[in-house]
């Protein structure tokens, strides 16, 4: 398993780096409002080269070694109007589902688990808390932020199957270390 590393950086002065808070996103790298990534990236190259000369007062956090928390869904025979729970959004099986918080009930296990998982990453409110993949009739979810907050994520099944546990397990937080820039104002 490979590590994360997590650089966060807070400047005395960004406002006159002309930083803006841009996602990278491979599908749009030219955004006409934003000038493209690649202007937002050498904004970015000219910020750190400036940071690493002290021109800017900042703190760094480097963290390294965390995990996300994950649990898994196990399926056995799911069937319409059973229902799994993550974070206290219910989600339910139905033979022709019409909303984000209903997933295909038919096909077998592992079509179901598939339509879960697909479910899962699809639902606004779960959306930015985890992510679900499946592996035949088993659904794996990760809580998306890295850390012990993850292991509050709670997970349940009403009936048809079982959870892992309540709630999530294995988020760690890593080692963090402080890096100061600059001349303190």
């Amino acid at each position: 398993m490979a590590n994360n590393v997590t650089i966060s950086v807070s400047s005395s002065d960004n406002a006159s780096t002309g930083l803006l808070p841009v996602p990278l996103d491979p599908v749009y790298p030219r955004s006409p409002n934003l000038g493209g990534q690649s202007v937002y990236l050498r904004k970015l190259s000219t910020f750190f080269q400036k940071l690493g000369l002290g021109v800017y007062n900042s703190q760094t956090i480097i963290t390294t070694g965390q995990t996300r928390a994950s649990g898994t869904i196990t399926l056995s025979s799911f069937a319409a109007a059973d229902t799994v729970t993550i974070n206290g959004t219910v989600l339910t099986a139905s033979a022709t589902p019409t909303t984000s918080a209903q997933f295909l009930s038919t096909g077998g296990d592992t079509v179901v688990a598939a339509a879960l998982a697909l479910c899962i990453n699809n639902n606004a409110t779960l959306d930015g808390q985890v992510i679900a993949i499946s592996a035949g009739a088993i659904v794996t979810v990760s809580c998306v932020i890295a850390g012990l907050i993850g292991n509050l994520c709670s997970l349940a099944i009403s009936a048809h199957g079982s959870v892992s546990g309540a709630v999530m397990t294995g988020g760690v937080d890593g080692l963090s270390g402080v890096i100061s820039h600059g001349l303190s104002s």
